[in-house]
């Protein structure tokens, strides 16, 4: 997987593609503080409305890419691929907790085994 810079625009209803919560989201000043703001993916608000994200991506070719679309985005990302590690010890884990009575971020740690 690659690198990727997501600039992800906002559509007409003001929703963008969050990678953080896996969902699509209303891009407000809201949304701003309580997530992107501690969310290490986040680069910064895109012009026109909207923000930039970097993340693993297995969309090859380009360094950046455009999202208009949130919905086609978050379908995109509910296909998941998973490599045979050559052992046990190539595992490695990232857990982050959300609270979804409040969508608050709770914990974030790694794992490697």
């Amino acid at each position: 997987m690659t690198m990727i810079n997501h600039i992800n625009r906002a559509n007409e209803s003001n929703e963008v593609y969050c990678c953080l919560r896996n969902k699509v989201v209303c891009a407000d000043e809201e949304h701003q503080n309580r997530f992107c703001s501690g969310c290490k993916m986040f680069q910064r608000n895109a012009q026109g409305g909207g923000v930039e994200c970097r993340w693993e991506d297995s969309r090859t070719g380009n360094d950046r890419l455009v999202i208009n679309d949130p919905f086609a985005e978050w379908a995109f990302n509910q296909k998941k691929t998973v490599s045979s590690p050559t052992s046990i010890t190539d595992f490695s884990y990232e857990f982050i907790v959300v609270n979804k009575k409040t969508d608050q971020v709770n914990v974030e740690f790694d794992i490697e085994v």
